[in-house]
């Protein structure tokens, strides 16, 4: 950073859904505030490896439209991944805009207007800059409690960072199948009622989490539960018989029967699911949830630290 102006990022229209994230805040579930965090880890993780960040830095997240964003200041070094089709980078009013590709590093010049193209697949994309994004600390985190608003500000340190691109698109859409362990209630409903059925992504999904469409399951006993613990991949059974997948900003309790778990290894997959998405639930025990929470991590990996091993500053 050479200049007296420290680079910022200003947010001309917001976009949906759009948040500041980090890898959110540990220690506060028995205050009731979960942990956050991105919807989709990975696409986080990668955005930071490809800029050579510190993983722990906060970007912005954001479902569906992204936002409308300008850079002030000093350039920034900056990335797209997750679902983004592609980046779009205006220099003026009469400038036609230029196309970013998702995953490859670039030059945001002050003055310049970025916003994205459409999401064919996938629900979330990221955006990140090589330093980070500032936002008040809460709790140990910049996660805000509240989606990003038109004409706030966010300082950015800045850096350099390596201008690259994987040669292969990294990021890869659900398939439309997820592996579920048993909940603490699934006795309440006859075996396999779940799985029997190919459900439908509703229009009521977000960060805390999406409602599916399809045949009402009936349930064996008409018990009313106390409220009790439920985590991010939690799938509840509302008084409707309609399931509901618990998403990374969920609550910390709740008072619907647990029918199942969403394994560690499709979690991120939740965060991509988009309304009108087809999904099915796959029955699996704790030995194949390990196994595949392993191949997933092993997989990331070989990504994560590839790309971290070639991070010669150019940006």
């Amino acid at each position: 950073m050479n200049g007296q102006e420290p680079s910022r990022v200003e947010v001309l229209r917001p976009g949906m859904d759009t948040w500041i994230i980090d890898p959110g805040r540990l220690g506060f579930r028995d205050r009731g505030v979960g942990p956050g965090g991105p919807a989709d880890h990975f696409s986080f993780d990668l955005a930071h490896a490809l800029l050579g960040n510190d993983p722990k830095l906060a970007m912005i997240e954001f479902g569906l439209i992204g936002p409308t964003l300008v850079c002030v200041g000093e350039p920034l070094v900056a990335v797209f991944t997750g679902a983004v089709d592609f980046g779009l980078i205006t220099s003026g009013d009469n400038a036609p805009p230029v196309e970013i590709p998702p995953e490859k590093t670039f030059l945001w010049k002050p003055g310049q207007t970025l916003r994205t193209g459409p999401m064919s697949r996938g629900a979330r994309g990221y955006l990140a800059v090589a330093g980070g994004i500032e936002s008040p600390l809460l709790l140990g985190s910049r996660l805000g409690f509240r989606p990003v608003q038109p004409n706030e500000m966010f300082p950015c340190p800045g850096g350099k960072a390596p201008l690259r691109q994987p040669s292969e698109r990294v990021w890869q859409a659900p398939l439309g199948t997820l592996r579920v362990l048993p909940g603490p209630e699934t006795n309440q409903w006859p075996p396999n009622a779940l799985f029997d059925q190919t459900w439908k992504i509703s229009q009521q999904a977000n960060r805390m989490g999406i409602r599916l469409e399809g045949d009402p399951l009936k349930r064996d006993c008409d018990r009313e539960m106390l409220s009790e613990p439920v985590l991010p991949g939690t799938i509840q059974i509302n008084n409707s018989g309609l399931p509901m997948i618990l998403g990374v900003g969920a609550q910390t309790i709740g008072g619907y029967p647990r029918i199942g778990m969403v394994i560690r290894a499709d979690q991120d997959a939740i965060g991509q699911l988009r309304p009108g998405d087809l999904v099915r639930f796959l029955p699996v025990n704790e030995q194949e949830a390990h196994l595949a929470r392993e191949f997933e991590s092993a997989r990331r990996s070989l990504w994560i630290d590839r790309l971290r091993g070639w991070n010669r500053p150019i940006g």
